[in-house]
């Protein structure tokens, strides 16, 4: 019998359970800047992941994709300016 690949989804899902564990991991720490952007970069990346795979946009018109992360990247720069800022 053939060894099968796993799908790209499943590769996409794996990824996002290893990044949500380092987030965790990274977050268990006291509150510092370098970390709080480090656990952002990290759910910017999950949620790249997401748009990806799990909506079907790997393969749409760049500016549906552009659109998407537009959005993750204005929600999380709205998320860090609080904490960089102040």
């Amino acid at each position: 019998m053939p060894i099968r690949r796993p799908r790209p989804c499943t590769i996409a899902w794996a990824a996002i359970i290893g990044l949500t564990a380092a987030t965790y991991r990274l977050s268990e720490g006291p509150p510092q800047r370098i970390l709080m952007v480090c656990v952002l970069a990290l759910t910017l990346a999950k949620g790249q992941l997401v748009v990806d795979y799990f909506m079907g946009l790997r393969r749409v018109r760049p500016i549906w994709r552009a659109a998407l992360a537009s959005y993750l990247v204005l929600v999380t720069a709205l998320i860090a300016a609080p904490y960089l800022l102040s």
